[in-house]
């Protein structure tokens, strides 16, 4: 059982604004970074898998990828419904998403999505269906429910984070250069609706 006061950097970067506040600050966050890494469960084994994925969509903060229904995350997921993904930026901010996904063949969804640049990730193999076009069978979705999602939130500048670091180094001070926040439960539910709510206007 973790015990905060052995943790005192989470415990003194945690912060605790209004659900808005944090979502405002979560949306910022998304805009930032594009690429995420999206973790799901080997297919064959308990091991972790990682790959580099863009989101197609992040409204309501339900996350949904493309993906090929013959890879093996999709029988990963199958196996084993919960899912992880992770965004860093270069600057110190980072957002972790844990949730459970499901595979869709929702094809009106997948033509409201659909970029023409996925046909560079699925290839035109000039059979029926298999163009790289919307109408491609092989395409589905990755559609992630977060259960909760957890962000920190670069606050210094670099200099800053240096300065507060090395400071914090010599007086054995917790060096706090940005602020970590929790969207679970209730605040979740109330978060998404406010995003979807901002995403609409």
């Amino acid at each position: 059982m973790s015990n905060a006061a052995q943790d005192p950097y989470t415990s003194k970067a945690s912060e605790s604004p209004s659900v808005s506040d944090k979502v405002q600050e979560l949306l910022a966050a998304l805009k930032t970074v594009q690429t995420s890494m999206l973790t799901t469960r080997a297919p064959d084994s308990d091991e972790l898998h990682s790959r580099a994925m863009h989101a197609a969509s992040t409204e309501g903060l339900q996350f949904t990828f493309f993906a090929n229904k013959e890879s093996g995350k999709m029988d990963g997921i199958e196996k084993d419904s919960h899912v992880n993904i992770s965004y860093c930026q270069d600057g110190g901010t980072w957002i972790s998403i844990a949730g459970k996904a499901e595979v869709s063949n929702d094809r009106e969804k997948i033509a409201k999505l659909y970029n023409p640049m996925l046909k560079a990730w699925f290839g035109d193999n000039e059979k029926p269906n298999q163009r790289g076009d919307e109408n491609d069978e092989r395409i589905e979705l990755i559609e992630v429910r977060p259960i909760e999602i957890r962000f920190f939130v670069q606050k210094r500048t670099a200099v800053g984070k240096v300065v507060d670091i090395v400071s914090s180094t010599v007086t054995g001070n917790v060096a706090t250069p940005g602020g970590l926040m929790v969207l679970s439960g209730e605040e979740l539910k109330e978060a998404q609706r406010i995003a979807l709510s901002s995403s609409s206007k």
